[in-house]
């Protein structure tokens, strides 16, 4: 279970006020080592005006090197805080998206927007609530999409954050198209009686949907892990008809890892093929309580008859719960989030790839760090293949997610990092059949750099840090092979009059992974930093 503290904002204070009609429950995490009760990651609210004047973007600058580049230039601004309603500014994004065959769809924490594949143009949005058509004031977050290459359809998972509501909503859309927000998609409801669901994650098998929460019963509860599978319709029906809800877990018989202890966020792979088993990995929680050493992942299988059934767990290198980062110009640090995973891409024969922000080691100093890992099935058993880290001897990496290119001839990574003098960036890299196991290739590509310090109303709360999101998207491109789309966040300037507001902006990009050589943009970034290392894998402790 993960060690935090729940806070729930429902009227106004001197930092911020929202109406108790669009309260959900808010979420604050302590500092890494000195965290004393579990929370959920719920985002935070504040009820605003709009910030006037545009976002600030910046020019991408590219990394003279092989291996990783821009699809066509393919890096423009995605959705900003101030797209979000007047009442709802909500910290942080929740950046996440995913690429299909016509159309890029990302997601923030209220907000859908589709954009043209060819270019990056922006078509249409809709807030959840419109989209999934709830009342104006229900509390909607967490949001998941993918692309499903079986059903030939897209999937998506939102959940209802507010105590007040026990359900999650899911659905798809009835086909490829997904630009009729009214009639174009199926749209489902899964009740969770005396649970909050929270921090769904979102997979799928060749037939199955599959979501992955974390169950409480309130504030400061942690019940359990659940896994919910729905089957996904053949591609062509539009029917919509409602999917039986299979679901393992509960607070009576609660999902445990294989040292009996509790699992926590698992999270379904996005797999890109149509693989009869859907799989669902975990990390063991580092935080506690107490805040531990950690050194395995938990894993699952929803078979092709629709039955889950647990896999042996995984030894990986130990990690720890990550130290927030430096917050250059700030006064609080961020957020680098609790050491679980936050997605899943690949395909089990072919390999499954992940990641999450660790500490390697405890210590107040300890910068955060992205570890990866390789998971594939041989003979119906899951072994770790390779795993690595993103890491830098002067700057904290975190907020990274990663996928395969649709031919598992590559992978791509991007991440945030910062340190006490560099504000917050989006930087990338890859790998290829040809790069030695547990590495990236020596080049990163810098894709957006921010323009100010995080100084939102989340800073500072109770003494905590700045909130940062809680996961980035990365999706292999189903027809370009060698391109892995991904989005994720930076900061635009301040407005000075109200200095509170939220300002995150988002970026999507499209990442080809290839020989090649890339020639830098000048003046476009800080090329005066070193660049990100490579930290060589420690041997695997024995299996438990």
């Amino acid at each position: 279970m993960f060690l935090k503290l729940l806070v729930v904002i429902y009227a106004a204070t001197s930092l911020s006020a929202l109406p108790a009609s669009t309260a959900g429950g808010s979420a604050y995490k302590l500092p890494a080592h000195s965290i004393t009760a579990k929370q959920s990651r719920l985002p935070l609210h504040q009820a605003a005006s709009p910030v006037s004047g545009p976002s600030t973007s910046v020019a991408p600058r590219l990394s003279a090197g092989p291996k990783i580049s821009l699809l066509g230039g393919l890096n423009k601004p995605g959705l900003k805080a101030t797209d979000n309603s007047n009442l709802n500014l909500g910290a942080p994004p929740d950046t996440t998206g995913a690429i299909g065959p016509g159309y890029y769809i990302e997601m923030v924490n209220s907000i859908i927007a589709i954009y043209h594949r060819a270019d990056l143009s922006f078509l249409k949005s809709s807030s959840f609530q419109t989209w999934l058509g709830k009342s104006p004031g229900t509390a909607l977050c967490d949001p998941q999409i993918q692309w499903d290459s079986s059903s030939q359809r897209w999937l998506y998972v939102v959940l209802g954050c507010s105590f007040s509501l026990h359900y999650f909503l899911f659905g798809w859309s009835k086909s490829s198209d997904p630009t009729d927000f009214v009639n174009g998609w199926c749209k489902f409801s899964a009740p969770t009686p005396g649970e909050l669901t929270d921090y769904p994650k979102l997979g799928h098998s060749g037939s199955y949907m599959i979501v992955g929460t974390n169950d409480f019963a309130n504030q400061t509860t942690f019940d359990t892990a659940q896994i919910f599978w729905m089957a996904t319709p053949a591609p062509g029906d539009s029917s919509c008809t409602q999917p039986a809800i299979n679901s393992a877990g509960s607070k009576a018989t609660p999902l445990r890892n294989d040292d009996s202890s509790l699992s926590a966020t698992p999270v379904p792979v996005n797999t890109m093929t149509g693989a009869a088993d859907g799989y669902v990995l975990a990390a063991y929680d580092p935080s506690g309580p107490p805040t531990s050493v950690q050194d395995h992942i938990a894993i699952w299988h929803v078979d092709a008859a629709g039955a889950l059934q647990k896999d042996a767990d995984i030894a990986v290198t130990a990690y720890t719960v990550p130290n927030p980062a430096p917050n250059a110009g700030g006064s609080f640090p961020i957020d680098t989030l609790d050491g679980r995973l936050t997605q899943a891409v690949g395909d089990p024969l072919l390999g499954m790839w992940t990641q999450h922000t660790v500490s390697p080691s405890v210590g107040p100093a300890v910068r955060s760090q992205v570890n990866w890992y390789e998971v594939q099935v041989a003979a119906g058993v899951p072994a770790l293949t390779q795993e690595g880290a993103i890491a830098s001897s002067t700057d904290f990496v975190f907020n990274g997610a990663i996928s395969p290119t649709f031919d598992s001839h590559g992978v791509a990574i991007q991440y945030n990092r910062s340190s006490s003098s560099l504000l917050p960036l989006i930087a990338a890299q890859s790998r290829t059949t040809l790069t030695p196991l547990g590495q990236m290739d020596p080049v990163e590509m810098i894709l957006a750099t921010s323009a100010d310090f995080d100084q939102d109303f989340t800073c500072g709360f109770m003494g905590f840090p700045c909130r940062w999101g809680d996961y980035a998207g990365a999706s292999p491109d189903p027809i370009a092979p060698s391109v892995v789309w991904g989005a994720n966040q930076t900061l635009a300037l301040h407005d000075s009059a109200n200095p509170s507001f939220p300002v995150w902006v988002t970026r999507i990009f499209a990442m080809v992974v290839q020989s090649r050589q890339v020639t830098p943009v000048p003046g476009s970034g800080p090329g005066s930093r070193p660049p990100v290392q490579q930290v060589s894998p420690a041997p695997s402790p024995p299996p438990r």
